[in-house]
């Protein structure tokens, strides 16, 4: 109790209110772009003979948490993921350059993942 005004929680129990432990809000970690391309690959699976534009992919795919209030880091990160996609085949494209679509590549997102974390092992052998 603090001067007439009764101090409870959630669940109804009263305490002191400064003994309770703080609460550290963060802003949501954006995904990799390795999981990001993850996701576009599986956006991509129903679509084996159109496939997709980075425009689309940008439209119909669910922004993370992290992206949902800032259009222009998604579409940034979108980019970002698609590129990371088609080095690791988890995405393929076809079509000239100025209409160029993406399908779902060959690769398995296990894969994508093992190639990541060999990439990591080899920056740190090299410094």
């Amino acid at each position: 109790r603090h001067g007439s005004i009764v101090v409870a929680d959630a669940t109804g129990a009263t305490g002191d209110p400064f003994a309770a432990p703080v609460l550290e809000f963060v802003r949501p970690a954006p995904e990799t772009d390795t999981e990001l391309a993850v996701r576009l690959a599986e956006y991509l699976e129903p679509l084996p003979m159109q496939g997709a534009t980075k425009t689309d992919i940008t439209r119909d795919v669910i922004p993370s948490k992290a992206y949902r209030t800032n259009q222009m880091a998604w579409k940034s990160a979108v980019l970002r993921a698609v590129d990371r996609g088609l080095a690791t085949g988890l995405l393929q494209t076809f079509g000239t350059d100025a209409a160029q679509r993406y399908v779902k590549g060959t690769a398995t997102p296990s894969q994508a993942y093992a190639l990541d974390r060999a990439e990591a092992a080899d920056k740190e052998v090299t410094g």
